[in-house]
């Protein structure tokens, strides 16, 4: 959080609410995610990405697992600490007899407990579209800058050889 640079972000949420954390387990950050995917969140210019998926996973009220809810198929939304999120909400429903949040199970419910806090453990990352959309932007983005600019051969009809341009220019 703290190279995140959301400190002080934190401590302001922790001084208005009592915040429950879905987190995903370590196996999820370290192993489950794109590579290519983690490069991109730890790139300096894109900070605001790792902030907001860090936040996503944080809710501004104190959920137990007492509390979820109870009848079957029947999601209950809440909007996360993310910045960006557009209004997407985190999901949390019952199916088959699992606790999910987003599409994600709860693998350890009230993980941690504490009067200002709350943290269950979920299988893996979740990841906002806003921060989907910023990855997929600058991933698109690079293959587009990697192309080598040339222009296209020209056949001189005179001589039959092939001669190079790029727009229009010799």
């Amino acid at each position: 959080m703290e190279k995140a640079l959301l400190l002080q972000t934190l401590e302001e949420a922790f001084s208005k609410h009592n915040i429950t954390t879905f987190a995903p387990r370590n196996k999820a950050l370290e192993m489950d995610l794109d590579p290519l995917f983690k490069r991109f969140l730890l790139q300096p210019g894109n900070l605001k990405s790792l902030q907001n998926l860090l936040l996503f996973h944080m809710i501004p009220n104190s959920i137990e697992s007492t509390r979820w809810p109870t009848e079957v198929n029947k999601p209950k939304n809440h909007n996360s600490l993310c910045r960006d999120s557009n209004g997407e909400t985190l999901q949390v429903v019952e199916k088959n007899g699992e606790i999910l949040v987003g599409m994600e199970k709860i693998i350890k419910p009230d993980d941690i407990t504490r009067p200002d806090r709350i943290i269950h453990s979920n299988e893996r990352v979740l990841i906002p579209k806003s921060v989907q959309q910023d990855f997929n932007m600058c991933r698109s983005l690079r293959s587009i800058s990697a192309v080598i600019l040339e222009g296209a051969p020209e056949v001189d009809p005179r001589t039959q050889t092939k001669e190079t341009s790029f727009a229009g220019i010799r």
